[in-house]
């Protein structure tokens, strides 16, 4: 090990997150003393120091989310988003509950004994105002649930392409031989063993746990 100062990356709170949040020490201490030096032995890695770097600048990648975009007029969600039926499905759930609950308070509002039970809360006078607009809400909701969208092949999530010009840069530094990344042939290349392993146990790591088509597709037409 070198004479550089250690560090175990708890100073790096903004930078170093995971799902928005900091990593955890347990987590950090994963990276550092698990997964980095079992990649940099499979790999005959030496710069073990930057490797460990590399990874955590990884995780922060693969933990920021894509946008949803607007494919020929219609919504068009990445691989990494919900999709739109599991959106339409969250929507529609809530939408039932809002529009049985507008019901059920305009059933029951006529009723004097819930009446005078109302009256002993505060702001009750706003029923009459607020339980239009939950219907209003309800009816939104529902228009949103039945929206069918485009339901075609979505495309890779945006972090796929920092990810690999991410491991493109340390190979050119620290690794020789070239860094195309090929995933066709039986015989892949040491950089594309590498980086294939790293998605996949930083995969595993963040729980995103990625189809491996993410980064074959990525690897065919990288300007994508």
């Amino acid at each position: 090990m070198s004479g550089k100062e250690q560090s175990d990356y708890s100073d790096f709170d903004n930078t170093w997150v995971y799902r928005g949040r900091p990593l955890a020490k347990q987590q950090r201490k994963e990276l550092i003393s698990s997964i980095n030096p079992s990649v940099c032995h499979v790999h005959g890695i030496s710069a073990e120091k930057e490797h460990e770097a590399l990874l955590f600048n990884l995780v922060r990648i693969m933990n920021t989310g894509s946008e949803v975009s607007m494919l020929n007029g219609e919504i068009s969600p990445p691989k990494d988003q919900p999709t739109i039926k599991e959106a339409r499905k969250k929507i529609k759930k809530a939408a039932d509950k809002l529009s049985a609950a507008h019901e059920m308070i305009h059933d029951f509002i006529g009723d004097e004994t819930v009446r005078a039970l109302l009256e002993r809360s505060d702001g009750w006078e706003d029923i009459s105002v607020l339980l239009p607009v939950l219907g209003r809400v309800a009816t939104l909701l529902d228009e949103a649930a039945n929206y069918k969208g485009n339901q075609g092949a979505r495309r890779n999530p945006d972090w796929i392409k920092n990810f690999c010009d991410e491991c493109n840069n340390f190979w050119k530094l620290h690794m020789p031989g070239g860094t195309s990344l090929v995933y066709q042939n039986e015989q892949e290349s040491p950089v594309s063993e590498w980086v294939y392993h790293l998605f996949k146990e930083l995969g595993e790591f963040t729980e995103l746990n990625p189809k491996d088509s993410v980064l074959f597709t990525h690897a065919k037409r990288p300007n994508r």
